[in-house]
């Protein structure tokens, strides 16, 4: 529902994040967005998202990334199927 933060709080707390740690902090994103082509803008929010899952400590994890949170409780194999140059340390 719209203005209802409440519904959706996760979310809500991702985009913060998202904003306060990428956009407001990117210089070079706000000139890609303003491109024809978003080629550009969307490689640099999609580095950002690998960073904010593969190696970004996250307080909720007791301060592990989510890759490192989810291998020490899952057991992972060694390659994962959506980052295969990725591998368990």
């Amino acid at each position: 529902r719209v203005r209802s933060p409440r519904d959706n709080c996760v979310n809500e707390r991702f985009n913060r994040t998202l904003k306060e740690e990428f956009i407001q902090t990117d210089e070079e994103f706000e000139v890609y967005l303003a491109e024809n082509d978003l080629t550009k803008a969307n490689q640099k929010l999609t580095e950002y998202l690998i960073f904010y899952n593969l190696e970004r400590p996250h307080q909720a994890l007791n301060y592990m990334s989510p890759i490192q949170w989810y291998n020490q409780n899952h057991k992972l194999m060694s390659l994962l199927p959506m980052y295969p140059t990725y591998t368990r340390a």
